[in-house]
């Protein structure tokens, strides 16, 4: 089975999305993957272990292309080190600020080339996945390449763009009616569909009327590991600080005082703002990690900490997604606090099967400092509750179970395809 996957980014050591995915694909082997990917500029590749094939169209291509240059995207050999939102892809072209500009600039079709056509046919899939994303473009180019290669095509979704997100400005309200009509088309020509979370697979079969399948982010299961007590225990936040997330952080920090060091590992630069808020309420901006010494930082750690923005905004863009650090976070050995609204998915994973604390922000100040103290203090009561977790992620999101049954769904859509021609 030869699968091609047409997304946004590439698999990446750095990004959530490259993360999951490369955890997804870890059960095939590298020869039978290809990947068709897409960057407003630039023409770097995040990491290329884990697919023989790879073929990039930027928005810089297109232009071009319209300017009168030969070709429009090109086939990858080499990785560039990409290091998450510093790297050049995360300065928005003026396309990507305004999505819908954007999908104008690719309904050119420029992109439909010679080479890309050669590309295909050397790489010959069998199937696509299509990463779902906030453009309406990806959905074209994957059901062009359907219709031209005479495959069958698979959604994954890990962010909500179509449901709950909303929108102020005229023309992003266009976006999301235009988004939801290709999603709708999409998805009816979709063998099978995935979910990030549970209540985003409730939420889509509903609406499109056909089930979508939960596809959580699969991890390695080590060996429990034990905290290391600490008079003073650290709170450790790894990821992105988008949607209002530094300050969530920031706020929490205030409430806990001295009791506890706050630490944030994260590839978002921080801006004057960011930097007086941190240091305000004591954060310790830590920087990017990754590989062993990201293991080693968690090692470090007592307490996990997820947060999520309560603004009326954000917050309904996180509604139905999953972070892809909850299953890291739960298999540490260490407690993962939750803070944001309590009604939010990856709020919901910790609290629905205790498995986590989850305060929420509505909660009083002086109940949370309290809340705080006493989970600070007690080793005991953190250590009972990370063991709970580090055993709901043995059963629910061992990387060998989730990984099977993904790579036998999509062979039974290859076949099922396959025999349908006949």
């Amino acid at each position: 089975m030869r699968i091609l996957r047409i997304e946004h980014n590439s698999f990446s050591k750095t990004r959530n999305n490259g993360l999951t995915a490369e955890d997804l694909f870890s059960v095939f082997p590298k020869e039978s993957i290809s990947q068709l990917f897409f960057r407003p500029l630039g023409k770097e590749a995040d990491d290329l272990d884990y697919a023989e094939y790879n073929f990039l169209i930027s928005d810089s291509d297109i232009v071009s292309k319209l300017k009168g240059a030969k070709k429009c995207g090109d086939q990858i050999f080499e990785e560039v080190e990409v290091h998450g939102e510093n790297n050049i892809t995360s300065r928005k072209s003026r396309y990507a600020k305004i999505r819908f500009l954007r999908d104008a600039l690719w309904s050119t079709n420029v992109w439909k080339t010679g080479e890309l056509k050669q590309w295909l046919a050397q790489v010959k899939p069998d199937i696509i996945l299509l990463g779902a994303s906030s453009q309406t473009f990806p959905f074209k180019v994957a059901t062009y390449i359907a219709e031209y290669m005479d495959i069958p095509c698979v959604l994954t979704c890990g962010d909500d763009y179509i449901a709950y997100p909303q929108y102020s400005k005229w023309y992003e309200k266009l976006q999301k009616s235009r988004l939801r009509k290709e999603y709708k088309k999409f998805v009816k020509r979709c063998s099978a569909c995935f979910a990030i979370s549970e209540e985003m697979s409730e939420c889509y079969s509903d609406y499109f009327g056909c089930h979508f399948n939960v596809l959580p982010r699969p991890v390695d299961i080590p060996m429990f590991s034990e905290e290391t007590r600490r008079e003073k225990p650290i709170i450790s936040y790894f990821g992105g600080l988008a949607l209002n997330r530094w300050d969530m952080i920031a706020r929490l920090a205030s409430l806990c005082g001295d009791i506890a060091e706050f630490r944030v590992y994260s590839f978002t630069p921080l801006d004057e703002n960011m930097k007086n808020r941190f240091g305000q309420t004591g954060v310790h901006y830590m920087g990017a990690l990754s590989g062993e010494e990201l293991k080693k930082a968690m090692r470090e750690s007592n307490i996990m900490l997820h947060v999520e923005s309560d603004d009326k905004l954000n917050s309904s863009f996180t509604r139905l997604a999953v972070s892809t650090k909850i299953p890291e976070y739960l298999v540490s050995g260490r407690l993962t606090i939750g803070f944001g609204p309590s009604y939010l998915a990856s709020m919901k994973v910790l609290s629905k099967h205790n498995v986590g604390v989850v305060i929420d922000s509505q909660t009083k100040n002086e109940d949370i400092i309290k809340y705080l103290t006493r989970l600070t203090a007690d080793y005991e009561e953190r250590r009972a509750i990370a063991l709970k977790a580090y055993k709901y992620v043995e059963t629910n999101y061992s990387k060998e179970k989730i990984t099977s049954v993904f790579a036998l769904t999509l062979q039974c859509v290859v076949d099922s395809y396959s025999n349908a021609k006949k």
